[in-house]
């Protein structure tokens, strides 16, 4: 397989201990067009890759990259690095407790158990000799028998219940510091780098001018302490993860505090300005339109858990009503868009919240639809799409615009 210099965008590389301990490492050959790697490279000795590296580079250098050289791009040497996020563990720790990955780790391992026995059988070893699982079918018992609960009861469930979820959290906690240890991101000419982990150390390699979109993404828990995220996409490399390489190099900070957001976004994106966006809201319709599924939802939701516990509970709808008419107007307040001279950006979410950027020059296709409903209120839904966008990635698709406005924006 032939692939040339000019085509190639990426050398990521995936390093465990056993790697290190020889000196050596797994390299992944990335070009713009394809979903999947277009080489993979096992256990390619480090000096050799070195010289790959600076090799296909200055190749690609000479033929004149594919994409045009950005415009006001820091000004970094080759040879020099800049950095521009370090993470201390104190902090992956911190991510890792609002992530809360702990549960699926400890589900994975669950579901390993069934390699070994059933579960019950090695439920019933952990737990020898201890009261908990039959204090539990005991508790289950007397309330399904009417019976009242005892205080003591009631104290050692909460306790085990308070237990398990420490216990998640510090799960999640520790594999947050182990996959991401000393993640270090930095700028070197036009190309982000990011390297990461302990066991496994990860290097990836962004070229700036292949970033096709940019998403900040602040989670209600993010809120409490000031943080957010930052990821990228980027054209080609949306194959499966190998190694944990794919998945992980399109976020560029896992974790970071509120007030840098904007410095980092600039130099990802120059010239870019994130505080001085000009949003623009929705159709003033779009209220109701939100309102009536979710009204529909919650007395679906009222009539399914009546049919389960009883008549008694149809007291619940003016809570499901209250949370419908709440969301949606909370929904619809924050869904805004934006149209700048080099960017179009969207967002969304108000408890979990995105805003998406793509540049102008990486837009691919704007297309827009009109549902029967749409027709009938002149209303148009807008999506904007690049090369590098993913299923499981915040798109800019901007619901219950103005025909008005729509074109207007299409136009430009």
């Amino acid at each position: 397989r032939h692939v040339p210099c000019l085509r190639i965008q990426n050398l990521d590389t995936s390093r465990n201990v056993v790697h290190r301990l020889l000196g050596v490492t797994n390299v992944r050959v990335e070009t713009g067009g394809g979903n999947e790697p277009e080489a993979t490279i096992s256990v390619l000795d480090d000096r050799a890759f070195d010289e790959m590296r600076r090799r296909v580079f200055e190749g690609r250098a000479r033929a004149g990259g594919p994409e045009a050289p950005v415009e006001e791009a820091p000004v970094v040497a080759p040879d020099e690095t800049l950095t521009l996020l370090h993470l201390p563990l104190r902090e992956l720790l911190l991510h890792g407790f609002l992530e809360n990955r702990g549960l699926i780790l400890i589900g994975a391992a669950y579901g390993a158990s069934w390699q070994f026995g059933p579960p019950s059988a090695v439920w019933a070893r952990l737990t020898a000799g201890w009261d908990a699982p039959r204090l539990v079918s005991q508790a289950l018992q007397e309330v399904e028998s009417g019976h009242a609960v005892t205080i003591v009861q009631v104290a050692i469930l909460i306790a085990g219940l308070v237990g398990i979820l420490v216990l998640v959290r510090l799960v999640s906690m520790a594999w947050a510091a182990t996959r991401l240890y000393d993640f270090r991101l930095s700028l070197s000419g036009q190309d982000l780098r990011a390297e990461y982990g302990l066991l496994t150390r990860v290097s990836t390699r962004i070229p700036l001018p292949r970033v096709q979109t940019l998403t900040v993404r602040e989670t209600p828990l993010q809120r409490l302490v000031d943080r957010m995220s930052v990821r990228v996409e980027t054209a080609g490399g949306q194959g499966p993860a190998q190694g944990g390489v794919r998945r992980e190099r399109e976020w560029l900070a896992p974790i970071v505090e509120t007030e840098r957001v904007p410095a980092l976004v600039r130099q990802v994106l120059p010239g870019f300005d994130l505080d001085a966006i000009e949003w623009q809201h929705v159709h003033p319709r779009a209220f109701r339109r939100a309102l009536k599924p979710s009204l529909i939802l919650a007395l679906v939701g009222v009539a399914m858990l009546t049919g389960v516990v009883g008549w008694w509970a149809i007291g619940a709808l003016p809570i499901a009503v209250t949370w419908a008419v709440i969301s949606s107007r909370k929904h619809v307040e924050h869904m805004a868009w934006a149209v700048t001279e080099d960017a179009v950006v969207f967002r969304s979410g108000w408890l979990w919240r995105h805003v998406t950027v793509a540049p102008i020059a990486k837009i691919q296709t704007v297309a827009c639809s009109e549902s029967p409903f749409d027709r009938r209120a002149a209303m148009r839904s807008v999506r904007v799409d690049t090369a590098g966008g993913s299923e499981r990635s915040h798109r800019v698709g901007i619901p219950d615009l103005g025909r008005g406005a729509a074109d207007v924006q299409i136009g430009r």
